[in-house]
């Protein structure tokens, strides 16, 4: 069920762009900007969110059964997500590094892009630090089921940060380039977070 609605979401991004694009005609509510997946505040977005939250009370309550604090340190780490994205936690901070050290763009990013990327960096130490006390406080059980979420997370921050950084890097790589990124990027997201949610329904064994 979680994967239909990300299916209408990415069809409905789709279908926007193509009217964008002229390639098809449509009702001008398809023009509305709040269907592309990468808006801010968009319906993407809030879909995202509200599978961020339900993974991260979902963690925190098998973390209550199974008395196993790696189930905590992943529901911090979807805590973590959510806040970062709703505040834009690495895009303010990210820019006031960027200005306070003066970086120069390199490796096809901006100064921005290259605070953001710090910000991620110094937000991952404090996550992977969690990750790593609740890992080796837990029983071998927990371990193995945790190390599922583990490969889920990673995914996540492969589509998050790794297929960002190339959007940012490749937009102009070829023709529809700064279109077929976000789809990628935010589509990715929708899916793994599906994917998180319907194992806090049913924990992987």
């Amino acid at each position: 069920m979680l994967l239909l609605v990300d299916a209408a979401l990415i069809l409905l991004h789709v279908l926007h762009e193509l009217r964008d694009m002229e390639v098809i005609g449509g009702r001008a509510w398809l023009a509305s900007q709040l269907l592309l997946l990468s808006e801010d505040r968009g319906y993407g977005e809030i879909w995202g969110y509200a599978k961020a939250l339900a993974a991260t009370a979902g963690l925190l309550a098998l973390c209550w059964r199974s008395r196993a604090p790696v189930f905590g340190a992943l529901g911090f780490t979807f805590a973590v997500i959510v806040l970062d994205d709703s505040l834009m936690i690495h895009e303010v901070f990210g820019h006031r590094l960027a200005t306070a050290l003066a970086f120069e763009p390199s490796f096809g990013l901006e100064a921005q892009d290259l605070g953001e990327l710090m910000v991620w960096a110094m937000l991952g130490v404090v996550v992977v630090a969690a990750l790593a006390v609740g890992f080796w406080r837990s029983n071998r059980r927990a371990r193995a089921t945790a190390a599922i979420y583990f490969g889920f997370f990673a995914a996540l921050v492969f589509f998050a940060v790794g297929v960002d950084m190339l959007h940012i890097a490749l937009s102009d790589a070829f023709p529809g380039a700064h279109r077929l990124w976000p789809l990628a990027e935010e589509g990715g997201e929708l899916v793994t977070l599906s994917l998180i949610c319907a194992a806090t329904v049913r924990p992987p064994a």
